[in-house]
């Protein structure tokens, strides 16, 4: 298997054998996205959304796509599929969701841990 579909197939463990419903966060380049999002519904049964685009693409989402009125603790979607520049755009909305698990792809962008990046990711 690939580490794409290793890594979804790990999410859809523990959503479907463990019970864990999410969220879960996935973080890629732009270019893997549309691949990223492609996989999780060919292969599970979950929500994944692809959260990018300019801010008023990211408010659309967050609006329609995000939450239930009333109910900020519980989400609509069961993974989030974004890039590492929304993570520092959006940190302030991401920060305080509490992630069953986050993955990386591509982490050798992490090496340098002074960065904001791996700041940010210490959610």
């Amino acid at each position: 298997l690939g580490k794409t579909l290793q890594s979804v197939s790990f999410c859809n463990f523990l959503f479907a054998e463990q019970g864990l419903l999410g969220p879960f966060l996935v973080i890629a380049p732009l270019s893997t996205l549309g691949h990223w999002a492609r996989e999780f519904e060919t292969w599970t049964e979950m929500n994944a959304i692809v959260y990018h685009g300019n801010v008023d693409s990211r408010r659309v989402i967050q609006e329609y796509e995000w939450g239930f009125p009333g109910r900020k603790d519980l989400h609509k979607w069961h993974v989030l599929i974004t890039t590492y520049e929304t993570i520092l755009q959006e940190s302030s909305k991401l920060r305080p969701i509490s992630w069953e698990a986050v993955i990386v792809d591509e982490a050798h962008r992490l090496k340098n841990r002074s960065s904001r990046l791996v700041d940010e990711l210490k959610m």
